[in-house]
């Protein structure tokens, strides 16, 4: 197999592995690749390489893969999420959902936490989109007033969908 790319400003473009110069000659125009003609480069050339001048190329530097990024959920997806983390049965994850919102709508306290955990179901029951930052925030008190444990805020948090 042989690499061909076109070079065109000092840089490789349209890098192409072929068996021969018959095959690559096969998939264009004669009259346009007679106008765009290949030259045959190392093994390896990479598309934007740039042509040293003395039949060696310098491919472009790796580009760095972005960092994963939290998706935003919906109210439904974002349930379905919590039940799931709570129990493998979809029904006792809901029990399970429906208990936390309940002592933490029971929290009588005056504090300033047992206010945030008081107001919890609300905020869950009249958010339209949860991000991973905010869910962190509004699980804190939950944890403070024992409703829920510091290992399953931290499995809600790890364990956040990405892309």
């Amino acid at each position: 197999m042989t690499t061909y790319a076109h070079i065109v400003g000092g840089f490789t473009t349209d890098v192409r592995v072929h068996a021969s110069a018959t095959e690559l000659s096969a998939c264009f125009h004669p009259d346009w690749l007679a106008a765009n003609p290949f030259v045959v480069v190392p093994d390896g050339t990479l598309h934007g390489a740039k042509d040293n001048g003395n039949g060696t190329f310098t491919n472009p530097p790796a580009v760095a893969a972005l960092p994963p990024v939290a998706i935003t959920m919906s109210r439904t997806a974002f349930t379905a999420y919590l039940i799931g983390l709570l129990d493998a049965n979809e029904e006792t994850g809901r029990a399970k959902l429906q208990a936390i919102l309940e002592a933490a709508a029971a929290k009588t306290g005056t504090t300033d936490n047992d206010k945030l955990t008081r107001n919890f179901p609300r905020w869950f029951d009249t958010t339209d989109a949860f991000t991973k930052t905010d869910v962190g925030k509004k699980l804190t008190p939950l944890v403070t007033s024992n409703i829920i444990t510091a290992p399953q805020r931290t499995a809600v948090l790890n364990n956040w969908p990405e892309f």
